[in-house]
């Protein structure tokens, strides 16, 4: 692959693998620093997730953390371990084994925590936040029980910051609203939204808010649900399906009927959100990326069946374990969202790739002066130790694309033609420096 690299370069001092990889790869140096770069924002993913109390396969809801780590965001391709979990029907004595299972998955050196957690004893189980250790730092006197006065279930809230920078920072409510249909139900569900809108509508104008949950609305129309997109400043905007509750959507329920404690049926509820306030969707700085809103493992195509019925197309097809691991973890599926935050994060852009075309690869980020390292397998995720820069990279028979300097304002690029003979094939690419790699990026080359 012929990389021209923007920037100063210097082989001497290269590690090992830069050099062992050197083999076959032309660099063709500039005799200029590379410009500014835009900035590349920081990605920020998170997950809500019914478990259930954990009476469906605990073999198979850790192969769906797993999966949840590996899943590339619509449009950046960006491969990140969530951020943050928010669970609800959690039995208190049971987070250190979720946590566990969570740190089994985080990348290396990364651990999950457990945010301010209080068993309200109420029906259904409890909510539960576990967050990544290196990217956020939990407000916790900012965290309520916002009780709806009309029932046992409590909504919990919480405030984040980003760990590179205290101002990035967002409101995230976790709720489990009255299931079932009928008036009284719907009651309930109807009391348990108002006071979720009553405590958002008193933070302060412009702040970011995520609302989370499984909140058991049956219908679009239904008042529980229709509250959420009131005036005021809570207001929140369904960020992908607009208001839709179409088979895309839906999350309720992919099990398979295996087990009677679950429930099954099929898919046809979407009991299962993600909404966002107005200022985490107006272009502006921290964002929501609109097309990764996603009912994890749903294709569209399982209407009434189960989320493993026949091929799921959601995954490739040597990757239907994760369908059947769906179906046997809980009867939810996770509801998935990848954000931008403006923070200053080692981050790699990669854009989409074309066989015969030329390509820029860059990050933001590094350290002005320090060597910039590219690289991609063909074979997918791994674990590969490289002694020399003190990382681990995310990739399995990582192969060395180039290598440059970051400029004064720490960006580094490196553009080339993509060969023809990576036609259809998946790439994974990754950058590294010294002591730091970034999210694993995927790409298809067309």
């Amino acid at each position: 692959m012929t990389i021209r690299a923007e920037g100063k370069r210097d082989n001497s001092k290269a590690p090992r693998i830069y050099r062992a990889l050197m083999a076959g790869v032309c660099l063709l140096a500039a005799a200029w620093k590379a410009p500014a770069l835009a900035q590349v924002d920081a990605p920020l993913r998170v997950v809500n997730y019914n478990i259930a109390e954990l009476i469906g396969s605990s073999i198979d809801l850790r192969k769906v953390f797993q999966s949840l780590a590996e899943d590339p965001t619509p449009e950046t391709g960006v491969i990140r371990a969530p951020d943050v979990y928010v669970f609800q029907e959690v039995e208190p004595g049971t987070t250190g084994t979720i946590k566990s299972w969570l740190d089994a998955f985080a990348p290396i050196g990364v651990q999950y925590r457990l945010a301010t957690f209080t068993a309200n004893g109420g029906g259904g189980g409890e909510n539960a936040l576990f967050y990544r250790d290196d990217s956020l730092v939990e407000e916790t006197a900012a965290h309520r029980d916002i009780t709806n006065h009309n029932g046992p279930r409590a909504t919990d809230r919480w405030k984040f910051h980003c760990i590179e920078d205290a101002s990035v920072s967002f409101y995230i409510y976790g709720s489990h609203f009255k299931a079932d249909t009928g008036p009284s139900n719907e009651s309930q569900r109807s009391s348990e939204a108002d006071a979720v809108r009553r405590d958002a509508d008193t933070l302060p104008a412009g702040a970011h808010i995520i609302y989370t949950g499984d909140w058991n609305v049956y219908s679009p129309s239904e008042y529980a649900f229709r509250r959420f997109f009131d005036s005021g400043n809570g207001r929140a905007v369904d960020p992908r399906f607009l208001g839709s509750f179409a088979a895309l959507a839906q999350t309720q329920s992919p099990h398979d009927g295996s087990n009677p404690d679950l429930t099954a049926g099929g898919m046809d509820d979407r009991f299962d959100f993600q909404l966002c306030s107005e200022e985490l969707d107006d272009g502006v700085g921290f964002d929501v990326i609109v097309q990764s809103y996603r009912s994890f493992g749903n294709d569209g195509q399982h209407y009434n069946r189960a989320i493993n019925f026949g091929n799921n197309a959601y995954f490739a097809p040597d990757e239907q374990w994760k369908a059947e691991a769906l179906a046997l973890a809980s009867d939810h599926l996770p509801v998935v969202a990848d954000y931008t935050a403006p923070v200053a994060r080692f981050t790699l852009d990669v854009p989409p790739l074309v066989a015969g075309l030329v390509a820029t690869l860059r990050v933001t980020h590094a350290l002005p002066g320090e060597n910039v390292y590219f690289i991609y397998s063909r074979r997918g995720l791994g674990l590969t130790p490289v002694p020399q820069l003190g990382v681990t990279l995310g990739l399995q028979a990582p192969t060395l694309i180039g290598a440059t300097r970051a400029n004064q304002q720490g960006d580094a690029s490196i553009r080339g033609r993509v060969p023809v003979d990576l036609l259809g094939r998946n790439l994974w690419i990754q950058a590294a420096r010294q002591g730091s790699v970034t999210d694993v990026v995927w790409r298809f080359v067309e």
